[in-house]
Protein backbone atom coordinates (compact mmCIF):
# COMPACT_ATOMS: atom_id res chain seq x y z
CA UNK A 1 0.00 0.00 0.00
CA UNK A 2 1.46 3.35 -1.25
CA UNK A 3 2.23 5.58 1.94
CA UNK A 4 1.19 9.13 0.12
CA UNK A 5 -2.82 9.43 0.50
CA UNK A 6 -3.88 8.90 -3.07
CA UNK A 7 -8.01 8.50 -4.51
CA UNK A 8 -9.20 6.35 -6.67
CA UNK A 9 -12.81 6.82 -8.02
CA UNK A 10 -14.44 3.77 -9.20
CA UNK A 11 -18.08 3.98 -11.05
CA UNK A 12 -20.14 0.69 -10.64
CA UNK A 13 -23.20 0.97 -12.99
CA UNK A 14 -26.26 -1.11 -12.43
CA UNK A 15 -27.29 -3.61 -15.12
CA UNK A 16 -29.65 -1.67 -17.38
CA UNK A 17 -33.49 -2.67 -16.65
CA UNK A 18 -36.55 -1.22 -15.75
CA UNK A 19 -35.51 -2.14 -11.94
CA UNK A 20 -31.88 -0.79 -12.44
CA UNK A 21 -31.04 1.79 -9.99
CA UNK A 22 -28.15 4.96 -10.41
CA UNK A 23 -24.93 4.10 -10.42
CA UNK A 24 -22.67 3.16 -7.21
CA UNK A 25 -20.38 5.61 -6.90
CA UNK A 26 -17.10 4.36 -4.81
CA UNK A 27 -14.11 6.02 -3.93
CA UNK A 28 -10.93 4.82 -2.16
CA UNK A 29 -8.20 6.60 -0.91
CA UNK A 30 -4.71 5.72 1.55
CA UNK A 31 -4.40 7.62 4.78
CA UNK A 32 -1.26 6.82 7.02
CA UNK A 33 -1.35 2.92 5.64
CA UNK A 34 -5.28 2.49 6.27
CA UNK A 35 -7.43 2.38 3.11
CA UNK A 36 -10.28 4.34 3.20
CA UNK A 37 -13.47 3.78 1.13
CA UNK A 38 -16.68 5.89 0.45
CA UNK A 39 -19.63 4.42 -1.26
CA UNK A 40 -22.50 6.26 -2.57
CA UNK A 41 -25.57 3.89 -3.37
CA UNK A 42 -29.40 4.86 -2.67
CA UNK A 43 -32.26 2.43 -1.73
CA UNK A 44 -32.58 1.32 -5.52
CA UNK A 45 -29.38 0.88 -6.72
CA UNK A 46 -28.52 -2.08 -8.37
CA UNK A 47 -31.20 -4.55 -7.38
CA UNK A 48 -31.23 -5.49 -11.24
CA UNK A 49 -28.15 -8.00 -11.15
CA UNK A 50 -28.68 -9.69 -7.63
CA UNK A 51 -31.68 -11.56 -6.89
CA UNK A 52 -33.17 -14.68 -4.50
CA UNK A 53 -35.65 -16.75 -5.85
CA UNK A 54 -39.46 -16.00 -4.19
CA UNK A 55 -39.62 -19.55 -3.44
CA UNK A 56 -37.50 -22.50 -1.38
CA UNK A 57 -35.98 -25.10 -3.18
CA UNK A 58 -35.99 -27.22 0.46
CA UNK A 59 -37.96 -26.78 3.33
CA UNK A 60 -37.05 -28.59 6.78
CA UNK A 61 -39.35 -28.26 9.38
CA UNK A 62 -41.93 -26.58 10.94
CA UNK A 63 -45.91 -27.62 12.30
CA UNK A 64 -45.81 -30.25 9.82
CA UNK A 65 -42.23 -31.79 10.88
CA UNK A 66 -42.77 -34.51 12.81
CA UNK A 67 -41.92 -33.61 17.02
CA UNK A 68 -38.89 -34.80 16.64
CA UNK A 69 -37.87 -32.90 13.71
CA UNK A 70 -39.09 -29.57 14.81
CA UNK A 71 -36.61 -27.04 15.20
CA UNK A 72 -36.33 -24.33 18.33
CA UNK A 73 -33.84 -21.92 19.09
CA UNK A 74 -31.41 -22.65 15.85
CA UNK A 75 -27.93 -20.99 16.07
CA UNK A 76 -26.15 -21.52 12.76
CA UNK A 77 -26.51 -23.66 9.80
CA UNK A 78 -24.17 -24.63 7.48
CA UNK A 79 -24.91 -26.30 3.91
CA UNK A 80 -21.72 -28.67 3.26
CA UNK A 81 -20.20 -29.39 0.04
CA UNK A 82 -22.89 -32.77 -0.91
CA UNK A 83 -25.72 -30.89 0.15
CA UNK A 84 -25.72 -32.13 3.20
CA UNK A 85 -27.55 -29.22 6.00
CA UNK A 86 -25.69 -29.25 9.31
CA UNK A 87 -27.63 -27.24 11.88
CA UNK A 88 -27.27 -26.28 15.72
CA UNK A 89 -30.68 -26.85 17.49
CA UNK A 90 -30.41 -25.12 21.10
CA UNK A 91 -33.78 -26.50 21.74
CA UNK A 92 -32.96 -29.68 21.42
CA UNK A 93 -29.06 -29.39 22.50
CA UNK A 94 -28.32 -31.36 19.34
CA UNK A 95 -26.16 -30.78 16.03
CA UNK A 96 -28.20 -32.09 13.57
CA UNK A 97 -27.60 -33.53 9.78
CA UNK A 98 -30.19 -33.47 7.35
CA UNK A 99 -29.63 -34.93 3.66
CA UNK A 100 -29.49 -33.17 0.43
CA UNK A 101 -33.36 -34.12 0.30
CA UNK A 102 -34.11 -32.36 3.19
CA UNK A 103 -34.61 -35.89 5.65
CA UNK A 104 -33.04 -36.13 9.09
CA UNK A 105 -29.84 -38.40 8.95
CA UNK A 106 -28.58 -38.20 12.40
CA UNK A 107 -28.40 -36.13 15.58
CA UNK A 108 -25.81 -35.45 17.63
CA UNK A 109 -25.26 -34.33 21.50
CA UNK A 110 -27.85 -34.03 24.04
CA UNK A 111 -28.30 -31.30 26.98
CA UNK A 112 -25.64 -31.68 29.70
CA UNK A 113 -22.33 -30.52 30.28
CA UNK A 114 -20.50 -33.91 29.39
CA UNK A 115 -18.23 -34.98 26.67
CA UNK A 116 -20.22 -34.34 23.27
CA UNK A 117 -23.11 -32.71 25.28
CA UNK A 118 -24.47 -28.99 25.36
CA UNK A 119 -25.92 -26.09 27.37
CA UNK A 120 -26.03 -23.46 24.20
CA UNK A 121 -24.56 -24.77 21.00
CA UNK A 122 -23.87 -22.50 18.01
CA UNK A 123 -22.71 -23.88 14.95
CA UNK A 124 -19.79 -21.38 14.24
CA UNK A 125 -18.23 -23.38 11.24
CA UNK A 126 -16.90 -26.39 9.32
CA UNK A 127 -13.32 -27.63 8.61
CA UNK A 128 -12.22 -29.56 6.31
CA UNK A 129 -15.42 -30.60 4.80
CA UNK A 130 -16.92 -32.37 7.79
CA UNK A 131 -15.53 -31.23 11.15
CA UNK A 132 -18.19 -28.73 12.52
CA UNK A 133 -16.69 -26.49 15.21
CA UNK A 134 -19.70 -25.67 17.81
CA UNK A 135 -18.93 -23.07 20.42
CA UNK A 136 -21.19 -23.41 23.53
CA UNK A 137 -21.35 -20.00 24.97
CA UNK A 138 -22.58 -21.57 28.53
CA UNK A 139 -19.99 -24.22 29.21
CA UNK A 140 -17.45 -21.80 27.17
CA UNK A 141 -16.44 -24.51 25.06
CA UNK A 142 -15.76 -25.27 21.39
CA UNK A 143 -16.26 -29.11 20.40
CA UNK A 144 -15.33 -30.58 17.25
CA UNK A 145 -18.23 -32.90 16.17
CA UNK A 146 -18.23 -34.83 12.71
CA UNK A 147 -20.77 -34.68 10.58
CA UNK A 148 -21.27 -38.86 10.64
CA UNK A 149 -19.22 -40.05 13.25
CA UNK A 150 -19.98 -37.42 15.80
CA UNK A 151 -18.01 -35.75 18.46
CA UNK A 152 -14.77 -35.96 18.34
CA UNK A 153 -13.05 -33.72 21.00
CA UNK A 154 -13.48 -30.63 22.75
CA UNK A 155 -11.11 -27.70 24.64
CA UNK A 156 -12.22 -24.89 26.66
CA UNK A 157 -12.01 -21.17 25.99
CA UNK A 158 -12.09 -17.79 28.20
CA UNK A 159 -11.35 -14.27 27.93
CA UNK A 160 -11.12 -11.34 30.08
CA UNK A 161 -12.58 -7.99 29.53
CA UNK A 162 -15.93 -6.72 29.20
CA UNK A 163 -18.94 -9.21 28.04
CA UNK A 164 -18.55 -13.14 27.49
CA UNK A 165 -17.22 -14.37 24.28
CA UNK A 166 -20.12 -15.24 21.90
CA UNK A 167 -19.00 -17.23 18.56
CA UNK A 168 -18.85 -15.06 15.11
CA UNK A 169 -17.60 -17.47 13.34
CA UNK A 170 -14.20 -19.32 12.68
CA UNK A 171 -10.79 -18.91 10.66
CA UNK A 172 -9.54 -21.08 7.67
CA UNK A 173 -7.28 -22.60 10.38
CA UNK A 174 -9.90 -22.93 13.34
CA UNK A 175 -9.35 -20.01 15.18
CA UNK A 176 -12.25 -18.66 16.81
CA UNK A 177 -13.58 -15.30 16.38
CA UNK A 178 -15.78 -14.40 19.56
CA UNK A 179 -17.53 -11.39 20.85
CA UNK A 180 -20.42 -9.32 21.71
CA UNK A 181 -21.48 -10.60 24.65
CA UNK A 182 -22.93 -8.75 27.84
CA UNK A 183 -22.54 -8.93 31.49
CA UNK A 184 -24.05 -7.35 34.62
CA UNK A 185 -22.63 -8.00 38.23
CA UNK A 186 -24.23 -6.58 41.36
CA UNK A 187 -20.51 -6.56 42.82
CA UNK A 188 -19.57 -3.42 40.34
CA UNK A 189 -23.35 -2.18 40.79
CA UNK A 190 -26.45 -2.25 38.37
CA UNK A 191 -26.25 0.08 35.82
CA UNK A 192 -29.42 1.88 34.85
CA UNK A 193 -31.46 4.05 32.28
CA UNK A 194 -29.72 3.76 28.68
CA UNK A 195 -26.34 2.06 28.79
CA UNK A 196 -24.09 0.57 26.10
CA UNK A 197 -22.09 -2.40 28.02
CA UNK A 198 -18.39 -3.11 25.84
CA UNK A 199 -17.37 -6.45 25.34
CA UNK A 200 -14.16 -7.92 24.34
CA UNK A 201 -13.53 -9.18 20.52
CA UNK A 202 -10.52 -11.77 20.02
CA UNK A 203 -9.44 -14.53 17.75
CA UNK A 204 -8.70 -17.64 20.38
CA UNK A 205 -6.84 -20.18 18.57
CA UNK A 206 -7.39 -23.97 19.57
CA UNK A 207 -3.97 -24.25 22.03
CA UNK A 208 -5.70 -20.61 23.68
CA UNK A 209 -3.34 -18.23 21.90
CA UNK A 210 -4.90 -15.20 21.33
CA UNK A 211 -3.85 -14.40 17.73
CA UNK A 212 -5.87 -11.17 17.29
CA UNK A 213 -7.27 -8.73 20.01
CA UNK A 214 -9.48 -5.81 19.64
CA UNK A 215 -9.71 -5.02 23.20
CA UNK A 216 -13.52 -4.20 24.45
CA UNK A 217 -15.21 -2.31 21.93
CA UNK A 218 -19.29 -1.19 22.42
CA UNK A 219 -22.05 -3.71 22.35
CA UNK A 220 -25.57 -3.26 21.99
CA UNK A 221 -27.41 -0.54 23.57
CA UNK A 222 -29.62 -1.85 26.30
CA UNK A 223 -32.59 -0.21 29.12
CA UNK A 224 -31.47 -1.39 32.41
CA UNK A 225 -34.04 -1.08 35.73
CA UNK A 226 -33.25 -2.03 39.50
CA UNK A 227 -36.59 -2.66 41.47
CA UNK A 228 -35.30 -3.55 45.02
CA UNK A 229 -32.76 -6.70 44.89
CA UNK A 230 -34.45 -7.16 40.84
CA UNK A 231 -32.87 -6.38 38.15
CA UNK A 232 -33.10 -6.50 33.85
CA UNK A 233 -32.05 -5.40 30.75
CA UNK A 234 -33.78 -5.39 27.84
CA UNK A 235 -33.07 -4.24 24.06
CA UNK A 236 -32.98 -0.13 23.97
CA UNK A 237 -35.63 0.56 21.14
CA UNK A 238 -33.75 2.04 18.16
CA UNK A 239 -30.51 1.10 19.92
CA UNK A 240 -27.38 0.49 18.46
CA UNK A 241 -25.84 -2.79 17.81
CA UNK A 242 -22.53 -3.74 16.92
CA UNK A 243 -22.04 -6.28 14.21
CA UNK A 244 -19.49 -8.62 12.96
CA UNK A 245 -18.55 -11.05 10.66
CA UNK A 246 -15.26 -12.96 10.09
CA UNK A 247 -13.91 -13.22 6.24
CA UNK A 248 -11.41 -15.39 4.71
CA UNK A 249 -8.43 -13.17 6.08
CA UNK A 250 -10.37 -10.25 7.95
CA UNK A 251 -12.59 -9.63 10.71
CA UNK A 252 -15.64 -7.12 9.81
CA UNK A 253 -16.80 -5.21 12.52
CA UNK A 254 -19.29 -2.07 12.85
CA UNK A 255 -20.72 -0.10 16.06
CA UNK A 256 -23.91 1.39 14.36
CA UNK A 257 -22.65 4.56 15.05
CA UNK A 258 -23.27 5.31 11.21
CA UNK A 259 -22.90 3.80 7.96
CA UNK A 260 -19.44 2.81 8.31
CA UNK A 261 -17.46 -0.53 9.40
CA UNK A 262 -13.68 -1.61 9.47
CA UNK A 263 -11.88 -4.18 8.28
CA UNK A 264 -9.42 -5.79 10.61
CA UNK A 265 -6.20 -8.44 9.68
CA UNK A 266 -6.50 -11.74 11.94
CA UNK A 267 -4.06 -9.88 14.35
CA UNK A 268 -6.46 -7.18 15.18
CA UNK A 269 -4.90 -4.95 12.96
CA UNK A 270 -6.84 -2.21 11.14
CA UNK A 271 -6.87 -2.57 7.36
CA UNK A 272 -9.52 -0.45 6.04
CA UNK A 273 -12.44 1.78 6.91
CA UNK A 274 -15.57 1.85 4.59
CA UNK A 275 -18.30 4.51 5.02
CA UNK A 276 -21.62 4.75 3.46
CA UNK A 277 -23.78 7.97 1.90
CA UNK A 278 -26.67 6.58 3.29
CA UNK A 279 -29.31 8.36 5.69
CA UNK A 280 -30.49 7.81 8.85
CA UNK A 281 -34.33 8.31 9.38
CA UNK A 282 -34.68 10.31 12.45
CA UNK A 283 -37.18 8.20 15.47
CA UNK A 284 -40.05 9.81 15.40
CA UNK A 285 -42.95 9.49 17.54
CA UNK A 286 -44.89 7.36 14.87
CA UNK A 287 -42.51 4.96 14.77
CA UNK A 288 -42.13 5.11 18.55
CA UNK A 289 -45.40 4.09 18.24
CA UNK A 290 -45.21 1.40 15.93
CA UNK A 291 -42.33 -0.38 17.98
CA UNK A 292 -44.31 -0.13 21.25
CA UNK A 293 -47.85 -1.77 18.88
CA UNK A 294 -45.47 -4.24 17.91
CA UNK A 295 -44.06 -5.83 21.43
CA UNK A 296 -47.96 -5.25 22.22
CA UNK A 297 -49.54 -7.67 19.97
CA UNK A 298 -49.28 -10.75 21.57
CA UNK A 299 -49.16 -9.84 24.89
CA UNK A 300 -51.23 -10.81 27.65
CA UNK A 301 -52.67 -8.09 30.12
CA UNK A 302 -50.22 -8.28 32.70
CA UNK A 303 -47.29 -8.57 30.36
CA UNK A 304 -48.97 -5.28 28.39
CA UNK A 305 -48.49 -3.61 31.60
CA UNK A 306 -45.04 -3.94 32.31
CA UNK A 307 -44.15 -3.26 28.71
CA UNK A 308 -45.69 0.18 28.37
CA UNK A 309 -44.19 0.81 31.73
CA UNK A 310 -40.85 0.03 30.94
CA UNK A 311 -41.12 1.96 27.44
CA UNK A 312 -42.44 4.66 29.10
CA UNK A 313 -39.40 5.33 30.55
CA UNK A 314 -37.25 4.25 27.64
CA UNK A 315 -35.36 7.08 25.76
CA UNK A 316 -35.47 7.63 21.94
CA UNK A 317 -32.16 8.26 20.04
CA UNK A 318 -31.94 10.73 17.17
CA UNK A 319 -31.51 8.35 14.58
CA UNK A 320 -32.22 5.02 13.62
CA UNK A 321 -29.28 3.17 13.42
CA UNK A 322 -27.71 1.99 9.96
CA UNK A 323 -27.67 -2.18 10.24
CA UNK A 324 -28.28 -5.08 12.57
CA UNK A 325 -25.97 -7.76 11.42
CA UNK A 326 -23.11 -8.92 9.08
CA UNK A 327 -22.56 -11.81 7.12
CA UNK A 328 -19.66 -13.24 4.87
CA UNK A 329 -20.72 -15.27 1.94
CA UNK A 330 -18.59 -18.43 0.53
CA UNK A 331 -17.00 -15.79 -2.19
CA UNK A 332 -16.11 -13.35 0.47
CA UNK A 333 -18.67 -10.61 -0.29
CA UNK A 334 -20.09 -9.05 3.23
CA UNK A 335 -23.69 -8.65 3.41
CA UNK A 336 -24.52 -5.92 5.86
CA UNK A 337 -28.11 -6.52 6.86
CA UNK A 338 -29.94 -3.17 7.37
CA UNK A 339 -32.21 -1.87 10.14
CA UNK A 340 -35.79 -3.63 10.08
CA UNK A 341 -38.33 -0.62 11.19
CA UNK A 342 -41.28 -1.94 13.28
CA UNK A 343 -43.41 -3.32 10.43
CA UNK A 344 -40.76 -4.91 7.93
CA UNK A 345 -40.76 -8.29 8.24
CA UNK A 346 -37.94 -8.50 4.93
CA UNK A 347 -34.36 -7.24 5.98
CA UNK A 348 -32.87 -5.77 2.78
CA UNK A 349 -29.11 -6.40 2.85
CA UNK A 350 -26.18 -3.72 1.25
CA UNK A 351 -23.47 -6.25 -0.49
CA UNK A 352 -19.65 -4.90 -0.75
CA UNK A 353 -16.86 -6.66 -2.53
CA UNK A 354 -13.97 -7.84 -0.25
CA UNK A 355 -12.12 -4.48 -0.23
CA UNK A 356 -15.54 -2.76 0.90
CA UNK A 357 -16.78 -2.15 -1.94
CA UNK A 358 -20.26 -1.50 -2.89
CA UNK A 359 -21.94 -3.97 -5.69
CA UNK A 360 -25.21 -4.40 -4.88
CA UNK A 361 -28.46 -4.66 -2.46
CA UNK A 362 -30.76 -7.26 -2.31
CA UNK A 363 -33.52 -8.51 0.13
CA UNK A 364 -34.05 -11.32 1.76
CA UNK A 365 -37.64 -13.31 1.66
CA UNK A 366 -40.07 -12.77 4.29
CA UNK A 367 -39.24 -13.85 7.90
CA UNK A 368 -35.74 -15.09 6.86
CA UNK A 369 -32.27 -14.64 8.19
CA UNK A 370 -29.16 -15.87 5.97
CA UNK A 371 -27.34 -18.82 7.99
CA UNK A 372 -25.38 -19.35 4.99
CA UNK A 373 -24.68 -17.64 2.04
CA UNK A 374 -22.99 -19.95 -1.34
CA UNK A 375 -22.78 -19.50 -4.41
CA UNK A 376 -26.05 -20.09 -5.85
CA UNK A 377 -27.71 -20.64 -2.44
CA UNK A 378 -29.08 -19.27 0.62
CA UNK A 379 -29.70 -21.43 3.63
CA UNK A 380 -32.22 -19.37 6.00
CA UNK A 381 -33.61 -19.48 8.96
CA UNK A 382 -37.41 -18.78 8.52
CA UNK A 383 -40.13 -18.38 10.52
CA UNK A 384 -43.51 -18.31 10.00
CA UNK A 385 -46.66 -16.33 11.03
CA UNK A 386 -46.49 -18.16 14.43
CA UNK A 387 -43.22 -18.04 14.81
CA UNK A 388 -42.35 -21.59 14.06
CA UNK A 389 -38.32 -22.53 12.68
CA UNK A 390 -37.80 -23.67 9.63
CA UNK A 391 -34.34 -23.96 7.47
CA UNK A 392 -35.36 -22.99 4.00
CA UNK A 393 -32.85 -23.06 0.53
CA UNK A 394 -33.57 -20.45 -1.88
CA UNK A 395 -31.76 -20.31 -5.20
CA UNK A 396 -29.25 -16.79 -5.08
CA UNK A 397 -28.46 -15.32 -8.54
CA UNK A 398 -25.62 -13.21 -8.85
CA UNK A 399 -23.91 -11.01 -11.20
CA UNK A 400 -21.26 -12.33 -13.64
Amino acid sequence: MKAASVGIALLLIACASEDAGPPIAVTERDSAGIAIVENRIDTAAARARWAIDPTPTLTIGGLEAPEAEQLFRVSGGRRLADGRIVVADGGAAEIRVYGADGALVVAHGRKGEGPGEFQAPKLAGVLGGDSLVVYDSRLRRVSLVHAESGFERSYLVGTEGGGFPIAIGITSDGGLAVGGGMFFSSQSGFPTGAVRPNSRYVILMPDGSVRGDLGDVPAAEMFARTSGNAFSASALPFGRVTAAAIGPDRLWLGTGDAWEISAYALDATLMRIVRFDRPQPPVTGALRDAYLAERLEDADENEAREIRSRFRDMPSPERVPPYQIMVVDALGFLWIGEYLLPGESARTYTIVDGDGRAVGRVTMPVRTAPLDIGRDYVLGLTRDELDVEQLTVWTLRRPE
